[in-house]
């Protein structure tokens, strides 16, 4: 490995350490969990969805407090981030922010949660790996799981990209979490590099 790479690394794993020292242990061990229940391959899946959906839980976004505010956020958002067929009109956008709300309160409905409280993203993202609503209504093995419960936001990821097939093509399985070219470029390289780290680290955990 060349030495650009080594430190490139090097400096990743330093930064997350320090920003997140209190809890990496406890993201540590449930990737490995949730690894290990799932079939996943390797860990490097889930860290890397992590890091990009919500840079390891320092951003799961926040709440206006009132559904209007909610879906305006969500239209205005499209705005200034456009993604693709969500965006064709003003008309079909605030449709698809309001089916994520529908869904959205599905979700908070049956976990007992305020749907005027819990934090999500302009576009509706859930919790550490950023599911949408409708996504996460659409598995039945998610019905009674919370996405804004680390390890259940893991276990959702992994069995999406499971079943969007991440063992035979990733590109492709990353597509269908994120259909940005840029976003799935990105999540092959910080994978990589997640992987480097696996092979070069050893985690200690404190048993006591």
């Amino acid at each position: 490995m060349n030495k650009r790479k080594v430190s490139k690394i090097l400096f990743l794993f330093v930064l997350i350490t320090i920003t997140f020292a209190l809890e990496w242990y406890v993201i540590i061990d449930w990737v490995d969990k949730i690894t290990k229940e799932t079939g996943l391959k390797t860990p490097s899946y889930l860290l890397t969805i992590l890091e990009k959906e919500s840079k390891f839980a320092k951003d799961i976004g926040s709440n206006l407090g009132n559904k209007d505010d909610n879906i305006q956020r969500c239209v205005d958002f499209c705005k200034e981030v456009p993604i693709g067929y969500q965006c064709y009109s003003k008309e079909m956008r605030k449709n698809w922010c309001l089916s994520q709300y529908s869904a959205l309160e599905k979700i908070t409905s049956r976990l007992g949660l305020d749907i005027n409280k819990v934090p999500f993203s302009p576009d509706f993202g859930m919790g550490y790996t950023q599911f949408q609503p409708t996504t996460w209504e659409m598995y039945p093995e998610l019905k009674n799981k919370n996405p804004w419960k680390l390890e259940d936001s893991l276990y959702a990821t992994a069995i999406k990209l499971l079943k969007d097939g991440i063992h035979t093509n990733e590109e492709k399985a990353i597509w269908y979490y994120n259909q940005n070219p840029e976003y799935i470029q990105d999540f092959v390289s910080k994978r990589q590099d997640w992987e480097q780290i696996l092979q070069d680290t050893i985690f200690v955990y404190d048993c006591s």
